[in-house]
C-alpha cells in the first residue's frame, strides 16, 4: 500500500525496529527483564483503538517487580507508538466521505468539538493522565486533522506519568497477583460483553432499502 512508503510511516517503522532489537537482545541475553519485553509489546495491543485487553492490571503486576521509572517510560512509548498507528488509521478513515456524512452533522459532534478545540493539547493530555475514556479525544483529534506530532507528543506527556503512578502504588501496596488476574479477567469480559452488545445493536440497524427492496 502506498501509505506504508510515507516518510512518517518509515519512521515509524524504523523505531518499531529498534524497540523489536533491543526486545530480542532482552530476551535472549537479559532473562530477567523479559517481562518489560512482555509488557511493551501488550501495551501496545491494549491501546490500539477500543481495546478489550485491559491495561491496569498488567502494569500493576509488572509495576512490583520493575523500577517504576522504568514501567513508565516504555509504557509510554509504547503507547505512543500505538498512538500513531491509530492516527495514521482512524485518519484515513474519517476522511471517506461515506464516513464524514455519519458523524459531521451530529450535534453531539459539533458540541464535542467547539468544547475540544477550546484546549485540544490540554485535553489530549489530562485524557491520557486520567481515567477519562481516550477513544473519544482518538476521534475527535483525527477527524479534524489536529497537528500528529502535538497528538503524539500530548499522549507521551500524559500517559507517562500515568504509568509511573499506578507502577509505584503497585509497589507499594502490592497488590496479591490472585487479585489482579480477577481484576484482568472481569475487565476482559466486561469489555467483550459490551463490545457484543455493540455489535448487535448496530447489526440490528438495517437500512430501509434493504428491508423493502424495490423490485
Amino acid at each position: 500500500m502506498i501509505f506504508l512508503f510515507k516518510r512518517k510511516w518509515l519512521i515509524f517503522e524504523f523505531i518499531f525496529f529498534i524497540c523489536c532489537i533491543i526486545s530480542l537482545i532482552a530476551w535472549k541475553f537479559y532473562p530477567p527483564y523479559r517481562g518489560l519485553v512482555k509488557y511493551f509489546f501488550y501495551t501496545i495491543i491494549s491501546h490500539l483503538y477500543i481495546s478489550i485487553f485491559p491495561h491496569e492490571p498488567v502494569l500493576l503486576y509488572y509495576g512490583k517487580i520493575y523500577n517504576s521509572f522504568t514501567i513508565a517510560l516504555i509504557g509510554g512509548v509504547a503507547a505512543t507508538l500505538a498512538g500513531f498507528i491509530d492516527y495514521e488509521t482512524i485518519n484515513t478513515v474519517v476522511k471517506l466521505k461515506s464516513v464524514k456524512k455519519i458523524y459531521s452533522e451530529a450535534k453531539l459532534y459539533k458540541k464535542a468539538i467547539g468544547f475540544f478545540l477550546k484546549a485540544p493539547f490540554l485535553m489530549i493530555i489530562i485524557a491520557a493522565l486520567t481515567p477519562i475514556p481516550f477513544y473519544p479525544f482518538k476521534f475527535l483529534a483525527t477527524s479534524i486533522d489536529y497537528p500528529e506530532d502535538k497528538y503524539l507528543s500530548a499522549i507521551f506527556i500524559g500517559r507517562t506519568p500515568r504509568y509511573f503512578i499506578l507502577a509505584y502504588t503497585g509497589k507499594v501496596i502490592n497488590i496479591p497477583n490472585s487479585i489482579l488476574i480477577g481484576a484482568f479477567i472481569l475487565m476482559f469480559v466486561w469489555a467483550g460483553i459490551k463490545k457484543f452488545q455493540e455489535f448487535m445493536k448496530n447489526r440490528k440497524k438495517v437500512p430501509s432499502e434493504a428491508q423493502n427492496p424495490k423490485h
